[in-house]
């Protein structure tokens, strides 16, 4: 028996979110050949696929970090404007009732833009 999910963002269309889906399962099938679960994180989507029962089982090491190439110059105002973000977005997703756990936000820190998503 194969268990599976799929989720996308939450600010994905349905048409742009099953395009995302379907290319998922061909890259995983060519990536993963002959694997008896995988997981594919993409832009707009992910799906994860195993002979083991996967719902309701937290795996945490499933995050994604995307880091920018441009270096802050003030560390502490950075800090300083990260963590309120990431709490506003974070329980803002929280929030979203049982269908819609997807939030994003941005905040300035002098002339740059710092952008979250969870």
């Amino acid at each position: 028996m194969v268990h599976s999910f799929a989720l996308c963002r939450g600010d994905v269309n349905p048409d742009a979110c099953r395009s995302c889906l379907n290319d998922s399962i061909v890259k995983l099938g060519q990536l993963c050949p002959n694997q008896k679960g995988a997981l594919g994180y993409y832009d707009n989507c992910l799906i994860r696929y195993s002979d083991k029962v996967i719902m309701g089982m937290t795996r945490v090491e499933f995050y994604t970090y995307l880091a920018n190439s441009q270096n802050s110059t003030d560390i502490a105002g950075f800090n300083d404007a990260l963590g309120p973000l990431l709490r506003e977005v974070r329980l803002a997703a929280a929030a979203g009732g049982s269908v819609r756990k997807f939030n994003s936000g941005s905040t300035a820190v002098y002339s740059r833009s710092i952008r979250a998503t969870v």
